[in-house]
């Protein structure tokens, strides 16, 4: 016979199954809107084909300033004539000690991509950036996305992109994700 929890009649496998989804899905972080192409968002293109998992992307992993109140503050008196800090610039190495990500949250980082099946291609002194590559099939369970190509509304070409904006462990330092998409290609 098939136990039953005090709630209703759900059986107690699926109770718990339920609980913890709901659980893992809140410490998931949206990344920011503007990932996914506006064509793509607001449906007015299809997908064509599902992107084969093999193909391979090259891709900017963003991480956040820190101490943001204190930039703002800087910035503000290095241009003020009146102050006492006017023009004493920073090198990029005391911009990094006092602004950049931690060497604790770029590890982290590093060790997201590593753990999800992702080459690290380049690091950044200043540890805003990681660069990169990956096959799609990885790039989707990493960032909880479903890449789809699609046929672009205004140019003779398909191009791929996310259907959904990219989620991650909501511990993850990671603010931006840049080549998840080829809608506008560089110029």
């Amino acid at each position: 016979m098939e136990s039953r929890c005090f709630i209703s009649t759900i059986p107690c496998g699926l109770l718990v199954l339920f609980l913890s989804v709901s659980a893992s899905l809140a410490t998931l972080k949206q990344l920011p809107p503007g990932q996914v192409p506006a064509a793509v968002a607001r449906g007015v293109v299809a997908p064509v084909a599902h992107l084969a998992g093999t193909n391979e992307l090259k891709l900017a992993i963003a991480l956040p300033l820190r101490n943001a109140a204190a930039l703002t503050n800087l910035l503000r008196e290095i241009y003020n004539p009146g102050s006492p800090q006017f023009h004493h610039f920073l090198t990029p190495a005391e911009f990094t000690d006092r602004f950049g990500p931690t060497l604790d949250d770029y590890a982290a980082v590093l060790h997201f991509a590593d753990t999800n099946g992702l080459t690290v291609t380049r690091t950044h002194r200043n540890r805003l950036l990681v660069s990169v590559t990956g096959q799609a099939s990885n790039l989707e369970r990493a960032f909880r996305v479903r890449l789809n190509s699609y046929r672009h509304p205004k140019e003779v070409r398909d191009f791929f992109a996310p259907d959904a904006e990219p989620s991650v462990d909501a511990s993850l330092p990671i603010v931006y994700v840049n080549g998840l998409d080829n809608y506008s290609p560089p110029h």
